[in-house]
């Protein structure tokens, strides 16, 4: 029998240790509090705070719908070349790319330089790297990003133009800590700003192989999930049947846009694809004698392969990378820009499709139907106007809008937000065709913005654009406020981009601000702060054979009420 001094001491001594653990226990708890609540107010990518890719600033209180009329200019920093990115902000510093090749950390208080890396130089003898930026050079650009770096520790994560790589540098200097190559195929790009979770990173792959005039196509797009340490390559989903590097076949279904979101529960993330660019001859014969084009919202594609996701939601396992559903939305769209202008192209596949593909990531949502259970769905809208509702474990159609006018560039592109209970979408109207406004009935030709009930779909506003341009930007929602912009630069006129700022409930007009050239890229909002950059796509300006070369973003602006 124990010794009752001994029994007694042993006690005391478990009974401090407790202490200590449940002591050590809080510290943690509340350390992790407090960085989770700094996360929070900063905008870590493309999405913003949180796994959901809201882009909702959802601890934003400074900003308001009667604040905001008082915003103004803090301070511009001009970096000489276009910016089309979401600037990323953590800790007081605010991280973006240009299209001049640099990558650059500046401070969110004054606007000045933190530091600035050359890409090229970065990456300087990296053989999957070095000399190999194929598609810049298509273009006459040097190696450059346009995607919004993903903030995570100390690290940014960067997608480059080409090859498919993705880099890890330290926040805190801009030193690269790793390379990763995802795809070697010489047309593949990164474009998607990609989510950071437990210690991995989940990334898509592009291309513009759609651009050859001959000889295309066998890029396939894909998602990957990466080790946040090291860049090694985890899994891989395609997102098509392997074509074996032969033309004629299954490719395209890029993996470009946005940040996609993360279901921890479900142990899920949810993608969305691009068009085809082409899909074997059997395949093409059935959709032609099916009538197969994109004529009907809800048509799904019975003539291709089950592992075809071509312009579709995609739900993947995060632990083993396994398709749990995949939804293909509006039946066939085989496109390439061959077939802009010139259908008899020989790269043009028979009965193109509208290029009516996803421009953005899916957004996760909770909803609470009148008179029935609440469900989790996932909602984005595409580029055909249509904006999408999906059940969140079995892609089943909630619900669909007609939000506005479809186009090759949108209809809706880019990025929704939500204040949960609200979706809010772009409408660009790049085809500039008739665009009923609703409830007013106002038929106008160009792009607006579009918000709707989240359980519905219902539309309950939408606005036209105050000038008379596309409105490319994405959406950025902040406490009663969506910011969103004008691109600016008509085909005829070197009119700047204009940011704007629009009542959450009704819609109307608060702010604009003119920019000092376009304006594609989105806002992002930390504790009463705007961040916005100026600039287009020149890569895709260089495609359509146009070049505005005095109108051209030149930099990055932050707006504020507090701009004395």
């Amino acid at each position: 029998m124990m010794d009752l001094f001994v029994a007694s001491k042993l006690w005391r001594t478990l009974l401090v240790l407790c202490v200590v653990l449940v002591g050590l226990q809080t510290v943690v708890a509340t350390d992790d509090l407090r960085h989770a609540s700094q996360r929070d107010r900063d905008w870590p990518n493309h999405g913003g705070p949180g796994l959901t890719n809201h882009r909702e600033a959802f601890r934003e209180r400074k900003i308001d719908q009667k604040s905001v009329r008082g915003f103004g200019k803090k301070w511009e920093f001009i970096c000489g070349a276009d910016v089309t990115a979401t600037p990323a902000v953590s800790k007081g510093v605010v991280y973006f790319p240009s299209y001049n090749g640099n990558l650059y950390a500046v401070s969110a208080t004054t606007g000045k330089l933190v530091w600035e890396k050359n890409l090229t130089q970065l990456t300087a003898g990296i053989p999957e790297i070095d000399g190999k930026d194929f598609v810049a050079k298509l273009f006459n650009l040097s190696l450059y990003s346009r995607s919004t770096p993903v903030v995570v520790g100390g690290l940014l994560l960067i997608g480059l133009s080409s090859p498919g790589v993705v880099i890890a540098v330290k926040k805190s200097s801009g030193t690269l800590v790793w390379s990763s190559l995802l795809d070697a195929h010489p047309y593949a790009i990164v474009t998607m700003s990609g989510t950071a979770f437990e210690g991995h990173y989940y990334i898509g792959t592009s291309s513009l192989e759609e651009t050859r005039e001959v000889g295309c196509c066998t890029f396939i797009g894909a998602v990957y999930k990466l080790e946040l340490a090291t860049g090694k390559i985890v899994w891989r989903v395609g997102m098509a049947p392997d074509n074996g590097g032969k033309a004629g076949l299954y490719a395209g279904n890029a993996v470009w846009a946005s940040s996609p979101p993360i279901d921890k529960s479900r142990r899920m993330v949810y993608i969305a694809t691009g068009n085809s660019y082409s899909t074997p001859p059997e395949v093409t014969e059935c959709r032609l004698n099916n009538s197969m084009k994109m004529t009907n919202p809800s048509l799904e594609d019975p003539c291709v392969a089950k592992d075809d996701y071509s312009t579709a939601v995609v739900a993947i396992h995060l632990d083993t990378g396994k398709v749990s559903w995949g939804k293909n939305l509006g039946g066939s769209d085989v496109f390439v820009f061959a077939c802009i202008g010139n259908p008899a192209s020989p790269n043009c596949p028979g009965s193109p499709g509208e290029d009516y593909d996803f421009g953005e990531s899916p957004m996760l949502l909770t909803i609470h139907p009148e008179d029935a259970p609440s469900r989790d769905i996932v909602v984005l809208g595409q580029k055909s106007g249509f904006v999408w509702a999906l059940d969140r474990d079995s892609g089943e159609q909630f619900w669909v809008t007609a939000a506005g006018p479809g186009g090759n560039l949108g209809g809706s592109s880019w990025g929704m937000t939500t204040d949960g209970k609200r979706v809010f979408t772009n409408i660009l109207n790049n085809g500039r065709v008739d665009f009923t406004l609703l409830p007013s009935s106002e038929v106008v030709r160009r792009g607006g913005w579009v918000a709707m009930d989240a359980a519905t779909g219902k539309i309950l506003w939408s606005t036209a654009n105050p000038d008379n341009f596309t409105t490319n930007p994405p959406l950025t929602y902040a406490n009663g406020v969506v910011f969103g912009g004008s691109n600016g630069g008509a085909p005829n006129t070197l009119e700047p981009g204009r940011v704007v700022a629009l009542d959450a409930k009704t819609g109307d007009v608060l702010w604009t601000h003119p920019m000092p050239g376009p304006m594609a890229g989105g806002v992002s909002v930390v504790d009463g702060v705007a961040y916005v950059g100026s600039g287009t796509n020149q890569a895709f300006l260089g495609l359509l054979g146009t070049r505005f070369s005095p109108f051209r973003g030149k930099s990055v602006l932050a707006f504020s009420t507090d701009y004395h």
